[in-house]
């Protein structure tokens, strides 16, 4: 095969494949599996006890990501705007508690984060890249979980607070 034809083929099969994540796109939704996360403190929690009884929009980042710390102001926008009606919270990929402690002090804002410390958090929820955001209904229900506008995000949340 000439090289033409390959670099034609090789990036139609990139447009067609999916980007991001493949554990559910909107609309695809399926259960939140039985894994736990860190805390800051060292403690371990279950991930589906902190996403129930609302809707949870969850940023999967990493300290080192110049992209996550470009939309991480977005996250804190969601943050403010949805108050009490949505929890948003962070997972950062393999970073230490210091490390995201100093990562928010220097923005002056905060943001509650957890730590998937050996990857398997990202990897049982099929998450290949940061930063990636998921949103989980008030049951379990992962509804979202890729890449998409703050914008789109928004609305699917503001759906998931009308059902709740």
């Amino acid at each position: 095969m000439n090289s033409p034809i390959l670099f034609a083929t090789l990036l139609f099969c990139a447009l067609l494949s999916p980007s991001g994540s493949s554990f559910a796109k909107a609309g695809n939704d399926k259960r939140l599996p039985h894994i736990s996360v860190l805390t800051l403190a060292g403690d371990t929690l279950m991930l589906a006890e902190i996403c129930k009884d609302k809707p949870s929009f969850i940023f999967f980042w990493a300290s080192w990501c110049k992209i996550c710390a470009q939309d991480m102001k977005h996250v804190f926008k969601l943050q403010k705007d949805f108050g009490q009606q949505v929890k948003v919270f962070g997972i950062a990929w393999k970073d230490k508690p210091e490390t995201i402690e100093a990562y928010f002090t220097k923005r002056k804002m905060a943001l509650q984060s957890y730590i998937d410390n050996d990857g398997s958090v990202f990897e049982a929820l099929g998450i290949k890249q940061t930063p990636t955001m998921m949103i989980v209904s008030e049951n379990g229900n992962v509804v979202f979980s890729g890449s998409a506008s703050f914008r789109k995000l928004r609305r699917i949340l503001k759906k998931q607070i009308k059902r709740n």
